[in-house]
């Protein structure tokens, strides 16, 4: 039945309260309606006076408008907070043992304007690593530049996970460092470099001529005398090592400055 009937209290003429039959129904809003049993003094009455009435009319219950999905930050939305002294993201590197150092966060914020001018209007979710790698390979840059520069942008991805982005984070290979690796000089540059005229003294120039070419130590060095030296053989005379007092033979190898004779 579409209709249930009830019985309500209800003041009649006299003030006095009186028993009055109703039903009620609900419409396709959810929405309750209801109305009297009119000349109904029982039950029975009253059910068979529903049993009458057409079916009560269905309202369709309103769509709710669909909630517009909220926009896809860019990468320039999700870096303008990052590396910033007192926000959350610094927070988090505090707490991640990173450094949060001030010269830290102005070097990383050099390389987060370098990411926004190339890449600051892309969507989160849309990176494409083969185009950012194909741009750092024309980019005129070091390869610790270009390490740097990926690094950041890494964690500009994972700051956007944290936000509640669901961003792939891609593994993006090491540029090469083309560091030049040191090597012992040749003798042509040191006969070029060390030369007498090239020092404020000729116990200067001795002084790393002999740690330079002859391998000694500071304090091996500086106990070395002129008079050990045969220049025109170039051989260091060792007899030993005098201590400081000069009282008898030390056998470590330090020694004290002191002028040549």
């Amino acid at each position: 039945m579409d209709y249930h009937c009830y019985k309500r209290a209800v003041k009649g003429r006299a003030g006095k309260p009186v028993n009055r039959w109703m039903y009620y129904w609900y419409d396709g809003t959810g929405k309750m309606n209801q109305k009297a049993c009119k000349g109904c003094r029982n039950r029975s009455e009253a059910e068979n006076y529903v049993r009458s009435l057409p079916p009560p009319e269905t309202k369709a219950a309103p769509v709710p408008p669909k909630a517009s999905a909220a926009p896809i930050p860019t990468i320039r939305d999700i870096a303008a907070k990052m590396f910033v002294p007192g926000s959350t993201h610094v927070d988090r590197r505090y707490q991640l043992g990173k450094s949060v150092k001030i010269e830290t966060l102005v070097d990383s914020r050099y390389y987060i304007d370098a990411i926004v001018a190339d890449w600051g209007d892309c969507p989160i979710t849309d990176i494409d690593p083969v185009a950012i790698m194909d741009n750092l390979f024309e980019t005129k840059r070091s390869g610790s530049w270009k390490n740097r520069y990926v690094y950041i942008l890494k964690e500009i991805l994972m700051e956007a996970s944290q936000l509640g982005y669901k961003v792939p984070i891609p593994p993006f290979p090491k540029f090469a460092l083309n560091v030049k690796k040191t090597d012992v000089f040749t003798s042509a540059e040191l006969s070029a470099l060390y030369k007498p005229e090239n020092f404020p003294t000729f116990q200067h120039f001795v002084f790393f001529l002999l740690i330079l070419s002859g391998g000694l130590r500071l304090g091996e060095a500086r106990a070395v005398r002129l008079k050990q030296i045969i220049f025109e053989k170039k051989i260091l005379i060792v007899d030993g090592f005098c201590k400081q007092n000069g009282s008898g033979r030390s056998t470590t190898r330090k020694g004290r400055r002191s002028s040549p004779s």
